[in-house]
């Protein structure tokens, strides 16, 4: 009895993680807040060619580091609309916008994870930064972490 149960037991485990990771291919329909505490979902983030979700820290060096890399290439970026999605207080994510985006643009957006719901979307994020982009059709066709510039972009570039 115990084996049968054991078994089962792993079935039922191959078959979540199997769902998992199905469903980590598609983006998800995520629900966060805009910086000014509205809910923000992914089906009210307007793009063209590619969403790229951007898991990050305000205060974390790497964080720093990649966006600084980034806008040194950043006509390359032309394609994407950028999500950048923390858990950290909304006052450093603002802060964060200020100091790294001084001037508003509709490609990039900050959305604060208040009640932690990142990890239940995107099952596969563990450290910051980490990036997921997503094409027109909604289907994943990159997923990193921290990486140049070059690395990142290559992906806007697949289906021309």
């Amino acid at each position: 009895m115990k084996k049968i149960f054991l078994m089962l037991a792993i079935c039922c485990a191959f078959a979540f993680q199997n769902a998992m990771a199905q469903e980590a291919k598609i983006l998800p329909n995520f629900s966060f807040y805009n910086l000014k505490g509205e809910v923000a979902t992914a089906e009210k983030i307007a793009y063209e060619n590619y969403l790229t979700i951007v898991y990050f820290d305000p205060t974390c060096e790497h964080c720093i580091e990649q966006i600084e890399d980034i806008k040194k290439h950043w006509t390359h970026f032309s394609e994407t609309v950028f999500v950048f999605i923390s858990f950290a207080d909304v006052e450093s994510i603002i802060e964060f916008e200020k100091e790294h985006f001084p001037k508003k643009t509709e490609q990039v957006v900050f959305l604060h994870d208040k009640d932690l719901k990142i990890f239940d979307y995107f099952n596969d994020f563990y450290d910051t930064p980490t990036f997921k982009i997503y094409d027109n059709n909604k289907d994943l066709v990159g997923h990193l972490e921290q990486a140049p510039a070059q690395e990142i972009y290559k992906y806007y570039q697949q289906k021309k």
